[in-house]
């Protein structure tokens, strides 16, 4: 009869380490999603900065054009 709380204690053991394994695989899978996301969320942020500086660029490059072409019109009509 002494083996039945050995067994008990054996099995209450298990139980604990396979909560545990839960636990942390648990905690892995949210790191690893959180991670994840602030990958999407920093490629999204380069993204919009690189459109947004080429956007600026575009519309300098056009702003510029057309105070080229107005320079050559004036000095067209003198």
């Amino acid at each position: 009869m002494t083996l039945f709380p050995v067994a008990k204690k054996a099995d209450e053991g298990a139980q604990t380490i396979s909560d545990a394994a839960g636990n942390l695989k648990d905690k892995a899978k949210n790191t690893a999603e959180e991670a994840w996301d602030k990958v999407k969320d920093t490629t999204e942020k380069i993204k919009d900065t690189v459109t947004g500086k080429t956007e600026e660029t575009k519309e300098s490059i056009k702003a510029k054009a057309k105070t080229v072409e107005q320079s050559m019109n004036t000095k067209n009509l003198k």
